[in-house]
């Protein structure tokens, strides 16, 4: 495809002209035809692949942001006004780059915000506030049966699940 490009900008056609007659795109013909398009294209991808951790970590910080926004409205004050504000960092310092969920351990894809909650570890029925250290992360199936529950009524209501369909609980 390169000495195609060439040799047709050499014969004087434009690269619109190229564009057609080869059905290529204009920046393939541009990567190869303008002063320092190459080599500019190739520092770019030196960057992404020296930056891809910091670039994956942006990503998290930013999706927690989001996700965060939403835990925020739902703390109950009035007017929907919130009173507690924390930063996607704070809340990836206090669940860490590979959280795990507090309530079963399994692991929690964080681009995944599907599949995960923030949970008020004490809820706010229960006298809990909304403040960071109050705050948790899990699946989003153990958020629902949880509900408004302390973590130990929570763990009651699951031994005694357990018991009902036939289980020996026995503590470890």
């Amino acid at each position: 495809m390169k000495e195609q490009i060439l040799k047709l900008r050499s014969e004087g056609l434009s690269y619109r002209q190229i564009e057609k007659k080869l059905g290529c795109s204009r920046s393939l013909i541009n990567y190869y035809l303008a002063p320092g398009a190459k080599e500019k294209s190739n520092e770019r991808q030196r960057g992404y692949r020296k930056n891809r951790k910091e670039r994956i970590l942006y990503e998290k910080v930013r999706k927690i942001s989001m996700s965060v926004a939403n835990f925020r409205r739902r703390d109950g004050s009035k007017n929907g006004k919130t009173t507690h504000f924390y930063s996607g960092e704070e809340v990836l310092a206090k669940i860490g780059a590979d959280p795990v969920c507090y309530l079963t351990g399994r692991k929690i894809d964080l681009f995944d915000s599907g599949s995960y909650n923030f949970d008020h570890v004490l809820p706010p029925s229960k006298g809990g506030d909304n403040d960071i250290s109050n705050f948790g992360i899990c699946i989003k199936e153990a958020n629902i049966a949880k509900q408004d529950m302390t973590i130990d009524e929570f763990l009651s209501f699951c031994l005694e699940v357990l018991r009902h369909n036939g289980y020996k609980i026995t503590r470890a």
